[in-house]
């Protein structure tokens, strides 16, 4: 007892020190924690920081395709449909060499003048129909890939204040929806081109072939895609490209029937010539031709495997026939290969080629050096406005 009351004063000084030393040391640590919780949410490390972008990305590419696959493409899909099947109507062709809309039987010399006509057209109409329809899905996904990607990129740059931004905003969201449009440039303003380059290459392939001469399905598949090849290789390399997208904006200005009063924005066709200027660099290059060529090969031998199988139930097609035998069911390939998104079984194909998602995978991820300028200036602003501050 006389220990306690001759040191109760120190003992409560030194407890209370330590107790108060323990508290604070406790409340640091409750800060600190605090504190690095906030760094690592505000200011993540380079791993998690790399993650949260690649995860991004991932989820925007899926977002853009889901885009692309179910309103951009079934659009101009739809609208390609009604061209080919307007354009290449046979029937009247059939009707008058069957003698249906004569009332006398035809000279031979005139039914093997219409018999003619109708070999042009039907080799027209399938290769016609397969390159369109490839080319139509490869250009949609080359288009959204493009806004894709910029949106991104504009996104991570973050150097604009809001004003600029809305104002930005604003006159993109105008040249983006123009240059969506573009997707059914081909069908409403190139359509008569193609055709009429393709029916070129048509009969320069087919000016030695005679109705009588005997086809195979081997044989079938080698002239379809010799007349692909002869198209998409002849004349000036942008000559087929010119039939799937407009020069410039000034095009849309100076075209009737283009929705022109989007352009009125000052800034709007400078937005579109720079989109119409990348995707045109896609379509020029040796990549984009090879994803085409392997691509219409691809749905030409799927044809040819149909066609056979629909055929031995009726003849057997794995003897050579005449091909004057064949050109009806040669015109009509072109009805799947043009048919809805949904149900189209080729596009379907096309989407399971792995050199096709790889090659659109590159070209999303794909930094133009313009962007990259860009990018390289906004960060040089950034730095020098931090070092003023």
């Amino acid at each position: 007892m006389g220990f306690w009351s001759k040191h109760r004063r120190t003992i409560l000084i030194t407890t209370g020190v330590l107790g108060c030393g323990y508290a604070l040391y406790r409340f640091y640590s409750w800060k600190k924690q605090i504190t690095l919780d906030l760094d690592n949410d505000l200011f993540p490390s380079d791993q998690d920081s790399d993650k949260i972008i690649r995860d991004a990305l991932q989820s925007h590419f899926k977002n853009i395709q889901g885009i692309s696959e179910t309103i951009t493409l079934p659009h101009a899909m739809g609208n390609l449909r009604l061209r080919i099947n307007k354009d290449f109507d046979l029937s009247p062709l059939l009707e008058k060499v069957q003698g249906q809309q004569l009332n006398k039987p035809l000279q031979m010399n005139e039914k093997l003048i219409i018999w003619d006509k109708i070999k042009i057209l039907s080799f027209t109409k399938i290769t016609t129909s397969v390159w369109a329809m490839v080319v139509t899905f490869l250009y949609v996904r080359v288009q959204v890939n493009i806004l894709g990607r910029q949106l991104y990129m504009e996104t991570a740059q973050g150097f604009l204040d809001s004003e600029e931004q809305d104002e930005s905003g604003a006159f993109n969201r105008h040249a983006q929806k123009v240059f969506l449009e573009t997707s059914d440039f081909l069908t409403k303003f190139g359509f008569t081109s193609l055709i009429s380059k393709m029916e070129v290459a048509t009969e320069h392939v087919l000016k030695n072939m005679k109705l009588t001469e005997y086809f195979n399905p081997a044989h079938l598949s080698q002239t379809i895609m010799e007349i692909l090849g002869l198209f998409i290789n002849n004349g000036k390399t942008d000559s087929w490209v010119n039939c799937v997208l407009p020069p410039n904006a000034a095009y849309y200005q100076n075209t009737p029937g283009m929705l022109s009063n989007r352009l009125n924005d000052p800034n709007t066709p400078g937005m579109l010539d720079q989109l119409l200027s990348e995707a045109r660099n896609v379509l020029l290059s040796i990549d984009f031709r090879n994803i085409v060529q392997s691509t219409t090969r691809i749905v030409v031998d799927g044809l040819m495997d149909d066609l056979s199988m629909e055929l031995n139930n009726t003849i057997n097609f794995s003897d050579r026939h005449p091909l004057v035998k064949l050109l009806s069911r040669v015109a009509k390939l072109s009805d799947a290969v043009i048919e809805e998104v949904g149900v189209n079984k080729y596009i379907k194909r096309i989407c399971s080629i792995p050199d096709v998602e790889l090659f659109f995978t590159l070209l999303y991820t794909d930094i133009p050096q313009q962007t990259m300028s860009s990018l390289s200036e906004s960060d040089k602003a950034s730095t020098s406005s931090t070092s003023v501050s």
